[in-house]
């Protein structure tokens, strides 16, 4: 039997974008030796819309750039890059570097593209927490007509702003 019928049509369509628009791109497609069909796919399915999305904005000369996984969210980052992520558990300031090591993809901006499975092992991204804070207050009210039921409860979340430093 070949590999492609053991694979699910949805994801041989995912894999087939990828592989559309890497050599659309000129480059060729590294995939881990260990790609195997399980969670991993789910992750891979979003980490190609978000490569779709960057492609379809992106006409300028293309720049080095990772995709990470934190707090149960995907960022795709370059380098400089500043963003927002969720608190990471631990004792932070500003100033001290955070390394992320669940990165599930790298593109070097010129010839390659290199997929985990689900995660690239060996891939780094360095950054610098820039900014400690929390979000404006988001007020929830709960209200019960006739029934004297009325409760008002307030929560700032927690994030991290951080400068992407290196891609490694």
């Amino acid at each position: 039997m070949s590999v492609q019928a053991a694979i699910p049509p949805r994801i041989m369509s995912i894999l087939a974008l990828q592989d559309i628009f890497a050599r659309a791109r000129g480059r060729e497609v590294y995939r881990g030796s260990s790609f195997s069909i399980d969670q991993s796919f789910l992750l891979l399915s979003s980490v190609t819309i978000a490569c779709l999305n960057f492609l379809s904005y992106s006409n300028a000369a293309m720049k080095e750039f990772a995709i990470i996984e934190t707090g149960g969210k995907q960022y795709m980052v370059s380098e400089g890059d500043t963003l927002k992520i969720e608190k990471i558990s631990g004792e932070f300031k500003a100033g001290d570097a955070v390394t992320f090591d669940k990165v599930l993809l790298v593109d070097n901006g010129s010839d390659t593209t290199t997929i985990g499975a689900p995660y690239i092992s060996g891939a780094k991204v360095s950054a610098e927490i820039t900014k400690v804070a929390r979000a404006p207050k988001v007020t929830v009210i709960k209200y019960k007509a006739k029934s004297n039921y009325y409760k008002k409860r307030g929560h700032k979340q927690p994030y991290f702003e951080v400068k992407i430093s290196k891609l490694a």
